[in-house]
């Protein structure tokens, strides 16, 4: 074994790290470098290199003296915050304001369309109906049953045909609290004044369960004298109460007193202040003497019945009958039982929050039309405040007549 490889070493034109009989390069001068094939980019016809780099190279990747390549880099137009060169944009002045006379009319039509939606939803559920009341023989208490029930709590409101309003006139009025507690507002009269032509001009006062027996009251009657253009007050002598009495008379001039308009207050020991009272059938303007008959007193609140708003039925429980004719309105809100309260109370909001992303989607558009050129548009849609506001003002009344 040992001397057959000997032999391999020792015949010419071997190498013996060359065990598979390849041809060793026996020269010991490095070939010359022959240049390398041209590098050929697909589709990329009459691209340079620039020669420069080339001498730069290392002579195996330099590419063959001739080969090029050639092109040209895009540019990109965002069409947003750059205007492409070379091309020259103003805009239509018109389509500008016609864009903010649409964004106009929206941002009013979106909110008042939601907000009287939302009220046109509870005044679905609103009722003024009249009410049968079935009343006694003494037409002191009376049942009576509404039509649409269960009732929204502290919503039932009472009053009569054709007389609301009246409060001189002391028409009834009353209203279910949200206890299911009928109140009924009753003018109490306390001083009455009797007048008329020839009259001696007495005020009377009630003092029924006011004042205590032995008790001192002291009247007063104050207005404004146009004769001598100020503030003019009367006090009255004081009188004792006694036992036997209910009320008391003090007796007056008529031409002390400053007009026949007048602010009327007692006072007794027990109370250390004044109590007021006014009249409901004034007689404005009317000069002494023969001052007309007059009344004066306070409102004063009085349970009058009871209301189940569940049910609808309720009771009426008065001191005295309501006058002959007197026709009872009942007005009243129904119960929502849709759990859908949360979207008529949010409408309005909703309604608020997108015209005010209308309105900022508006000044983005200006801003994107003056960067882009559009300088033409972007005026007239500034100009557009002008007839998109009179555009809203029209829109605004025709939405509140059709709702």
């Amino acid at each position: 074994m040992a001397s057959r490889i000997g032999d391999a070493m020792a015949q010419p034109g071997r190498d013996a790290s060359s065990p598979w009989d390849e041809s060793p390069d026996t020269s010991s001068e490095p070939a010359a470098a022959s240049p390398p094939a041209p590098i050929v980019l697909g589709g990329a016809e009459g691209m340079t290199i620039n020669t420069e780099m080339q001498n730069q190279m290392p002579t195996q990747l330099a590419p063959v003296a001739g080969s090029t390549l050639t092109g040209s880099v895009g540019t990109i137009d965002s069409d947003v915050w750059e205007v492409q060169q070379g091309v020259k944009t103003d805009g239509s002045f018109w389509k500008g304001m016609g864009i903010t006379c649409m964004f106009g009319f929206a941002i009013i039509f979106v909110p008042m369309t939601l907000m009287f939606w939302s009220e046109s939803q509870w005044d679905d559920d609103r009722h003024d109906e009249h009410i049968n009341v079935q009343w006694d023989v003494a037409g002191l208490n009376g049942t009576f049953q509404v039509e649409y029930a269960p009732v929204e709590e502290c919503s039932l409101n009472f009053y009569e045909s054709g007389n609301r309003w009246n409060y001189e006139g002391g028409a009834f009025e009353a209203w279910a609290d949200c206890d299911g507690r009928i109140t009924s507002n009753v003018f109490e009269v306390f001083v009455e004044y009797q007048g008329g032509a020839g009259s001696e001009g007495n005020f009377t006062v009630t003092v029924d369960g006011v004042y205590s027996v032995g008790e001192n009251v002291t009247l007063s009657v104050a207005g404004w004298n146009e004769q001598t253009n100020r503030y003019q007050e009367l006090v009255f002598p004081t009188q004792a109460l006694d036992a036997n009495s209910s009320q008391l008379v003090f007796a007056t001039n008529e031409t002390d007193w400053p007009r026949c308009e007048l602010e009327v207050s007692v006072k007794g020991e027990s109370l250390p202040y004044w109590t007021h009272y006014w009249t409901r059938n004034a007689q404005w303007r009317n000069l002494t003497p023969n001052c007309p008959d007059a009344s004066y007193g306070e409102d004063v609140n009085y349970v009058v019945g009871i209301f189940d708003s569940e049910t609808g039925q309720g009771e009426l429980t008065l001191n005295e009958p309501l006058d002959e004719g007197v026709v009872l309105m009942a007005e009243y809100s129904e119960e929502w039982e849709g759990g859908g309260d949360w979207i008529n109370d949010i409408a309005p909001c909703l309604g608020m929050l997108l015209g005010l992303v209308l309105f900022g989607f508006w000044i983005q558009r200006i801003v994107v039309n003056f960067q882009a050129g559009m300088s033409q548009t972007g005026t007239g849609m500034l100009v557009g405040i002008v007839p998109a506001f009179v555009l809203s003002f029209i829109v605004a009344i025709i939405i509140e007549i059709l709702f």
